[in-house]
């Protein structure tokens, strides 16, 4: 932990021990829940959106003072400057800084800033994430904030910016014989046919798949089929890659997933959802906060964030599960429209017709190909 950070947290302790004396005029320690602040709505007019702020009560012994900022999604303040600076303590999300003339800088649960006295900025929430922060404002009383014009950020409409950020999710060629092995493995898991899996699961490896990418086939089918038989298809897996190392095959583990820290998930699923299907998908789904949080924040937010899998891949995994269940066509049709806008052809998808209905099927195989030829 760097020197500024361990000030800050040393300075928060402080400042926060001293207000609950305060509070209670004897030594006893309490909590005080999120709940029990004072929150204040932001004045509009220094801000571009929806924020609110508490302020911490003040203590004899210091100067300074404390207050937590709320930013909602893609919200900033106005350019501005504090005639003897201040820190900034990012406690949740992810947000944005910039300095007068400089570029735009990025920040994260745990970052710290410190603004110079009279140094013109603004701060704010990402673009697509929400963000949180302590406020430290040395000599607050002879601390003067000057507010200056609105931050014009120049952001592209909805629509432009989700087209822009699928391009990097896309797959301009054909299906390869590698991710065409993924439906097998997918479909065979979703039946619960240990037998056909093994065939699959051997192939899948024969044709280039590593370890960590079925693993991470098998870890997001859960989503769908459930638990027994995403760890079915697991158990299998591994007994697949016993037998494969006893005669003499060496597979490789490939990638493990990049580890995101703390990020908020449903944030992050919310915009996956939106750049998949190339439209808003922030209003709540299905008019039921259950579903619409499992599908955001954990099925695209957690499991595609997990990149030991790429969204063309994960898509054709979901594609395979659902063709073999029966009354699954709405969701299929659903999928088969997400995989479209990663890219993947009709033609391709014929193909996974076809594998499904000589290593799976003909129900499943008959399943997909009604939704394909719609």
């Amino acid at each position: 932990m760097n020197k500024i950070k361990k000030y800050i947290l040393t300075f928060i302790i402080f400042l926060l021990g001293g207000n609950l004396i305060m509070a209670n005029s004897v030594n006893n320690l309490s909590i005080t829940k999120k709940e029990n602040l004072k929150y204040i709505k932001a004045d509009p007019k220094y801000f571009s959106g929806e924020a609110e702020f508490a302020i911490l009560p003040q203590i004899d012994i210091s100067k300074d003072s404390v207050a937590i900022v709320d930013f909602e999604v893609g919200v900033v303040n106005n350019w501005h400057s504090h005639s003897k600076g201040q820190y900034l303590y990012i406690t949740e999300g992810e947000g944005r800084v910039q300095e007068w003339g400089k570029e735009i800088q990025y920040v994260k649960k745990g970052d710290v800033v410190w603004i110079p006295a009279d140094v013109k900025h603004w701060h704010g929430a990402g673009e697509t994430t929400s963000m949180s922060h302590l406020v430290i404002t040395p000599d607050a009383k002879n601390n003067t904030t000057t507010w200056f014009e609105k931050v014009e950020l120049n952001e592209k409409p909805t629509e432009e910016r989700l087209k822009i950020s699928i391009e990097k999710h896309k797959q301009n060629t054909s299906l390869t014989e590698k991710q065409l092995a993924i439906v097998s493995i997918a479909a065979n898991t979703a039946k619960g046919d240990l037998n056909k899996l093994k065939v699959a699961l051997n192939k899948g490896l024969d044709k280039g798949l590593t370890i960590n990418e079925i693993r991470g086939i098998l870890n997001h089918q859960y989503a769908y089929i459930g638990f027994p038989r995403a760890l079915n298809g697991m158990l299998t897996l591994n007994k697949v890659l016993e037998e494969r190392k006893v005669n003499g095959k060496k597979d490789i583990e490939g990638k493990v997933p990049t580890n995101k820290g703390d990020i908020n998930y449903y944030e992050y699923g919310t915009e996956t959802l939106s750049i998949l299907s190339q439209r808003d998908s922030s209003g709540l789904l299905q008019n039921f906060d259950g579903v619409d949080y499992a599908l955001k924040a954990h099925l695209f937010g957690y499991l595609f964030s997990r990149d030991n899998l790429n969204y063309v891949n994960r898509e054709l995994t979901t594609v395979s599960t659902i063709s073999t269940i029966a009354g699954g066509e709405s969701q299929l049709a659903s999928h088969v429209n997400l995989i479209t806008n990663l890219g993947i052809k009709k033609s391709d998808l014929e193909k996974v017709v076809n594998i499904l209905n000589k290593e799976v099927d003909s129900d499943s195989s008959n399943r997909l190909k009604g939704v394909v030829e719609k």
